[in-house]
């Protein structure tokens, strides 16, 4: 279809030539009524000419320019009445041409001959109609170069327009029929092979995602055991740290209650010998005193000097025994003062021991605690991950089935449809070949 005049084009070529969506086109069919008149086919279908093309590229032009549809209207009208116009002032009625063009359109029409197609071939197809076209028109060019125009170019192309196609829907149907047997057969095939190659892609699939989830179930399982036993030596490593560093804080308690009895022991046998060495002192000055009061009794009779140097040496023995008695006090306060800086360091320590110790049974519950808790956050997550890709899972299979489930119906519906055709058309043609035979006998 290169002639100019004869171009058709359907609504997709129109919409990728002109860069629209089939929809706009449609509505600017409908609120242009009468204007912009589309024809159609005997099937209903529209296809375009070159001058629907040109009205739709006006149109597209002035709708980019922002112009509205009244406007668009008041232009085609006014195209359409300065074409009218021109037509009726440049073709006037002339009776005689009328007849002689159309007596020599007649055998034009009756003479062109009609190729034989191919089934499969539908450039040949669309060259034959191109060749008709060309046949039909030259005798019209050749008259309106010599000034025998015709009254109503514009009617004669629609009537060639319609002829041609006609003509090709004819063929087209004829070609059909020819390989619908043909379309049949190849669909059965097809629709046999898709079914078994689905129905094996199906049984595969679930198979291999039964496989996959067991072994996704045996996987958790394992690391779940795995974490149990984790978790009970662990529980076991700490109840023996616990009870080793229990035993520790007794011996360490034992030890220094030892240390402390020990200590207190020693004061005391102290004390009792400072006690006894004090009373001996006591003693021995007390007979030192009775022996010199016996003595100054029996020499009170002597001389006075005497008496001053036995005072004197009274003085002197008093004096030195409160000094050793004062060194023995300070010696039992020293003692006295060790030892209890050294009961308060140990009660120190063992109160630091108890603490630390609380503070390792606080930390070991803690991270029990958190262990289990981790534990326990990890089990329900991976349960939940499992529901989750097992509701997926599900679901996936479920779309799937429908989606081949409807598949399988349109398949059938349209099997169905060519079998019925199929039958038909074989009826009709075993009634045309009845009638055949019967017409011999007349």
């Amino acid at each position: 279809m290169k002639s100019p005049n004869i171009k058709t084009y359907t609504i997709q070529e129109i919409c990728k030539l002109l860069g629209i969506p089939v929809g706009t086109i449609k509505r600017w069919e409908k609120d242009l009524d009468g204007l912009l008149t589309i024809p159609r086919t005997k099937q209903g279908a529209r296809y375009y000419t070159n001058l629907e093309l040109a009205k739709l590229i006006k149109i597209k032009n002035l709708r980019e320019n922002n112009t509205s549809l009244e406007k668009i209207k008041d232009i085609l009208l006014e195209q359409e009445q300065n074409k009218r116009e021109q037509v009726n002032k440049s073709t006037k009625p002339n009776t005689s041409v009328k007849p002689a063009a159309e007596s020599e359109l007649q055998p034009t029409e009756k003479t062109v001959p009609i190729p034989v197609l191919s089934d499969d071939n539908e450039n040949e197809l669309s060259q034959t109609v191109e060749f008709e076209t060309a046949v039909i028109t030259r005798p019209i060019a050749t008259d309106t170069e010599q000034g025998q125009g015709l009254p109503n170019l514009e009617e004669f192309f629609n009537v060639m327009e319609a002829y041609k196609q006609n003509l090709l829907s004819d063929i087209k149907s004829e070609i059909r029929n020819g390989i619908r047997k043909e379309v049949i057969e190849e669909v059965k095939k097809e629709i046999s092979k898709g079914s078994m190659h689905t129905v094996k892609t199906l049984s595969n699939s679930i198979y291999k995602l039964a496989e996959n989830t067991k072994s996704d179930i045996q996987e958790l399982s394992q690391t779940i055991l795995e974490t149990a036993e984790n978790t009970t030596e662990n529980i076991v490593t700490l109840s023996h740290i616990i009870t080793a560093t229990s035993e520790n804080t007794s011996e360490s308690i034992e030890a220094l209650s030892g240390q402390l009895y020990a200590t207190t022991e020693n004061t005391n046998d102290n004390l009792l010998t400072l006690s006894h060495l004090i009373n001996e002192t006591t003693e021995s000055t007390t007979d030192s005193i009775e022996a010199l009061t016996s003595q100054l009794n029996a020499n009170a009779e002597n001389t006075t000097e005497d008496f001053v140097t036995l005072s004197h040496f009274i003085t002197s023995t008093a004096e030195i025994t409160s000094e050793s008695l004062e060194n023995l006090t300070n010696k039992i306060a020293v003692s006295t003062e060790n030892t209890n800086d050294t009961i308060a360091s140990l009660t120190e320590n063992f109160a630091k021991a108890t603490k630390n110790t609380n503070d390792t049974f606080r930390s070991i519950s803690n991270s029990i605690a958190n262990s289990s808790l981790s534990t326990q956050h990890e089990l329900s997550s991976l349960v939940e991950a499992i529901n989750k890709d097992r509701e997926l899972y599900l679901e996936t299979l479920h779309e799937e089935r429908m989606h081949y489930k409807q598949e399988i119906r349109t398949r059938e519906s349209v099997f169905q449809d060519m079998v019925a055709s199929f039958r038909t058309s074989a009826a009709a043609k075993e009634i045309k070949e009845t009638k055949k035979w019967w017409k011999f006998w007349k």
